[in-house]
């Protein structure tokens, strides 16, 4: 029978209970390899369990107030127990809400957590391996209100077993009810595989959703080989600009303040680009990676899984399934394929839209950032631009000032006035503010270039 709920217990120490803990809830780091990491966010943190040295310092000091044994470093702080079904069961339950799914996970704990008399401290629902099931957490001492005890836990085989029956309460009514234990079903004959194994629909299940997986990480493959692409365009550039302006700055070409920031921009680019580069080849082989598990799964459940060939299974002595009846098993099989298929493959659609969407954001807020150094690099040529007409201008007024300079000194010598060649920029002074030579020998005769003759209005030498 396999419309079945099992569960199991086992005792936690403050050594391992942190690493059940991560492992329920996915820390990173801590997230097994056959976990469909898609699915990760489907999973329900009902009640988070506690961190073990809190429920250590906790216990320790009930148990010190109490005058009991001090607790030992090893001391069994919890128990770690899970919740699944059979093959048929769990149909049943994946066809639920994820707010039943939870109900049901949530009563069958409790149900356990009172008849064992402890309390319920940790539950969190799986999605995202081949079948759901929880884990739920129990504090491994009960807190006597009475004498301020910590009492430990202790069960025996009989406690175990009546759990059982304590787990199927809660799913009666959905005609799912406890096992048969797996010391009768191994004294009966029964195969190994019948209760050591992924069920067949499981396996037919994962394989559907494997290869949705791979088609998705296929199409995301693709994508980051298109932006590899450009990444890569983008390095060979500006590595190819900075070269350019590395030999700017040896040659002394153009102002060397403005070459250096040239430099130092398209450094800046080369740089990000080949991160961006190694980020999205670091991806891929992630990818890739997971790529070749799923299909080393996928040739797994093959070998394992039946194969619909048209035999005709044995019903008993000399009975055999009608064609008939084989065709109808083989079409509800395959039915049953398709539809695991297509769902898989419609949550696959959504999360590489949703991951397009992310992407496609991350590539505007590029465009972004590149549009405004494009933006400060034309600022730094007009910039280089004007400090160049500058330059030109000096040269201009250096060379004018030269040639009047050359001017006054050859006027002077002319006019036979002493140091001439000491004296030319006052006699540039006064040919540029005379306008006929009245005024010229006025503007001399203040520079005190010449002098006046005593017996006459007559400028003398």
């Amino acid at each position: 029978m396999t419309m079945t709920i099992q569960t199991r217990l086992a005792h936690l120490n403050s050594g391992n209970m942190n690493g059940q803990t991560r492992h329920d809830q996915r820390a990173p780091g801590h997230v097994p390899d056959y976990v469909d990491k898609l699915r990760i966010d489907k999973n329900s943190v009902l009640i988070e369990p506690p961190d073990a040295d809190k429920l250590y310092r906790e216990i320790s000091k009930h148990r010190k107030a109490a005058k009991q044994q001090a607790l030992r470093k090893d001391a069994r702080l919890a128990m770690t127990g899970i919740i699944t079904f059979g093959e048929e069961a769990v149909d049943i339950v994946n066809g639920l809400s994820v707010d039943d799914q939870n109900q049901i996970f949530t009563e069958v704990a409790k149900k356990v957590a009172a008849h064992l008399d402890r309390e319920l401290i940790g539950l969190v629902v799986h999605r995202d391996e081949t079948n759901v099931h929880a884990h739920y957490m129990l504090r491994g001492y009960k807190y006597d209100l009475e004498t301020g005890q910590e009492l430990p836990t202790r069960l025996t085989k009989a406690d175990t077993r009546e759990l059982q029956d304590v787990a199927a309460e809660p799913v009666a009514l959905f005609g799912i009810k406890r096992g048969t234990p797996k010391e009768e079903r191994i004294a009966n004959g029964e195969d190994r595989s019948k209760w050591d194994h992924i069920p067949v629909k499981g396996m037919h299940q994962r394989e559907a959703a494997d290869k949705a997986r791979i088609a998705a990480l296929e199409t995301r493959i693709e994508k980051l080989d298109a932006e590899a692409k450009q990444s890569l365009v983008r390095k060979e550039k500006n590595e190819r600009l900075a070269d350019k302006a590395r030999l700017d700055a040896e040659t002394c070409k153009g102002n060397a303040d403005k070459v250096a920031k040239r430099l130092e921009a398209y450094e800046r680019r080369e740089a990000e680009a080949k991160a961006n580069c190694e980020r999205l080849d670091a991806e891929k082989a992630d990818l890739e990676k997971q790529i070749k598990t799923l299909r080393e799964n996928q040739q797994h459940i093959r070998k394992v899984m039946p194969v619909l060939d048209g035999k005709k299974p044995m019903l008993g002595k000399g009975l055999i399934v009608s064609d008939e009846g084989l065709d109808t098993f083989h079409d509800q099989v395959a039915g049953y394929i398709a539809s695991m298929a297509q769902e898989a493959t419609k949550e696959a659609r959504q999360r590489i839209e949703e991951r397009e969407a992310a992407l496609a954001s991350h590539e505007h807020d590029l465009e972004r950032k590149e549009a405004g150094w494009h933006e400060s690099n034309q600022t730094l040529m007009d910039r280089e631009k004007r400090l160049d007409n500058v330059d030109a201008l000096v040269r201009q007024n250096t060379q004018l000032k030269a040639t009047l300079d050359a001017m006054g000194m050859h006027i002077g010598k002319v006019l036979g006035i002493e140091n001439a060649s000491m004296n030319n920029g006052k006699i540039a002074t006064a040919m540029a503010e005379a306008w006929n030579m009245a005024e010229f020998k006025a503007a001399l005769k203040k520079a005190k270039l010449v002098e006046r003759d005593n017996n006459s209005n007559e400028m003398t030498r």
